[in-house]
């Protein structure tokens, strides 16, 4: 007796549509994790608190964000402290005069004319948090966060000096 198997079965647009989307959130799981599980970040951050390298390495879907200068130093008054739902520390900063070139009407929009600020993960063991009311100067990656209405911000911030 002959044995006949049926042909395979062409994938649906829906089934092709799901597996795209499991992808996709395995790959921004893993790289969640990887973000996370990252050892030391401090061999990557140059003496003047500067990115050497990659300067988005272990940010959250680093993609959302346009790179404007690898390295920039922002000071003024901290508003806002919070943190995110990926593990970010978060906060808002009114600059101090002569400073204004590093917002967009974006951040007058949407941050109430301030310069928004993110530690990630990889480095907040090594960098001093600040609180609300206080005054700081934050060095790090200046970017167009293009999938939250397009301010600008420093992401990651990778030097905080608190007064």
């Amino acid at each position: 007796m002959k044995r006949i198997l049926a042909p395979l079965a062409t994938p649906t647009r829906a089934a092709r549509a799901a597996l795209l989307v499991v992808a996709l959130v395995l790959g921004v799981v893993s790289n969640r994790v990887y973000d996370w599980a990252t050892p030391d970040g401090a061999a990557r951050i140059g003496a003047d608190g500067c990115v050497l390298g990659e300067p988005l390495e272990g940010v959250y879907v680093a993609p959302r964000l346009r790179v404007l200068a690898r390295c920039v130093t922002a000071s003024g008054l901290v508003h806002g402290v919070s943190q995110a739902e990926d593990g970010d520390v978060t906060f808002d900063v009114a600059l101090d005069a002569g400073q204004e070139h590093l917002l967009n009407a974006a951040n007058y929009m949407f941050k109430s004319g301030r310069l928004h600020i993110e530690v990630i993960p990889l480095d907040r063991d090594r960098i001093s948090l600040p609180r609300n009311g206080e005054r700081v100067r934050v060095t790090g990656v200046w970017v167009a966060d293009n999938a939250h209405g397009g301010h600008n911000e420093i992401h990651p911030a990778t030097l905080i000096e608190i007064d």
